[in-house]
């Protein structure tokens, strides 16, 4: 579990990175990092998993913003124009719309896989007995698949327009997406031989768990079609 919570809080904190270094994101204000700094901080702490590594990242992370943050401060209590206020307007529904596009990202290419493969991971005991899960590894190995083109796609697109430091980011993004990926391919694997091995050793027992997944309560039935 720590190690997933570790892998959860890596991407986490790359796709913080990701978006407080973009290109396009450069040019933009002091007041505009600022509150794209909270928002990540906010982020941050809800995939914070308690664990040494996690909080190593904290601190790295809060030390960091720490500075930024005091002089955002100190520069937002000055008096402002009314041209500044209304940029601040504009400023914070922008960031609405980015906080919504941050969350539409995360939780269907990064949460959602890794909330599968960690379902799936703990309740594998459950798999020996159910049928479906079968259906269930394929879809978080599939999802998995599919966040290895996603960062795929991610490098050469930062390869042809961006900077080599958001391509270092991406790639690294890469390797723990192709991790995931392949943790799920060798969980789903495995525990499909042990389906096998299970209903080859004792295909009366299997037979009957299986009937009683999908609510066939009569075991005498199911005891004779396994004997057939």
């Amino acid at each position: 579990m720590i190690f997933l919570q570790s892998l959860s809080l890596s991407l986490s904190l790359f796709i913080i990175l990701h978006f407080l270094f973009s290109s396009h994101l450069v040019s933009f204000s002091f007041f505009f990092r600022l509150f794209l700094a909270s928002i990540c901080l906010l982020s941050f702490l809800l995939f914070l998993p308690l664990s040494f590594f996690g909080l190593f990242f904290f601190l790295i992370l809060l030390f960091s913003f720490f500075p930024f943050l005091i002089l955002s401060l100190l520069f937002f209590f000055s008096p402002f124009s009314l041209f500044a206020y209304s940029y601040f307007i504009f400023v914070f529904f922008s960031l609405l719309l980015l906080l919504t596009l941050f969350l539409f990202t995360v939780i269907i290419f990064h949460i959602l896989p890794l909330l599968l493969f960690t379902q799936t991971f703990l309740y594998s005991h459950l798999a020996l007995s159910f049928l479906h899960s079968r259906l269930f590894l394929s879809l978080s190995l599939s999802l998995s698949l599919s966040q290895v083109f996603l960062s795929l796609f991610h490098i050469f697109f930062r390869y042809f327009f961006s900077s080599l430091f958001l391509l270092c980011i991406t790639s690294f993004d890469f390797l723990l997406s192709f991790l995931l990926f392949s943790l799920s391919l060798s969980l789903s694997l495995s525990l499909s031989l042990i389906l096998d091995l299970k209903a080859a050793r004792n295909p009366i027992l299997f037979n009957w768990s299986v009937s009683k997944s999908m609510g066939d309560t009569d075991i005498l039935s199911s005891l004779l079609d396994g004997d057939s």
